[in-house]
């Protein structure tokens, strides 16, 4: 088949239940996350660890190249703007962990 000839993808539609899952789903990831983050600072307090709420979402730090040093959460609870932006930017870049 040629690429003119393919169908359409599917429409995918989010529903209230999808939105609900994913912010259940980034809570508990954030919450487990930041347990061991909040571990962290109190065991290695050289690494630095430490984590910020933003409208709604969860910044953690645990030390650059850190598979824990992530955000989550982002947009899903509260408008996320362009200053909240600039402040988890800004939280990562602080600690020297910044996007590649």
């Amino acid at each position: 088949m040629r690429a003119q000839e393919r169908p359409a993808p599917p429409v995918v539609s989010v529903t209230s239940r999808d939105v609900s899952l994913a912010r259940r789903l980034e809570r508990a990831e954030a919450a487990a996350c930041a347990a061991i983050v909040d571990a962290r600072a109190r065991v290695e307090p050289a690494v630095g660890a430490t984590r910020i709420d933003v409208a709604g979402a969860t910044a953690l730090y645990d030390g650059v190249g850190s598979p824990l040093t992530q955000s989550f959460g982002i947009g899903l609870f509260d408008p996320f703007g362009v200053a909240e932006f600039e402040r988890v930017e800004a939280f990562f870049a602080e600690r020297g962990a910044v996007a590649a």
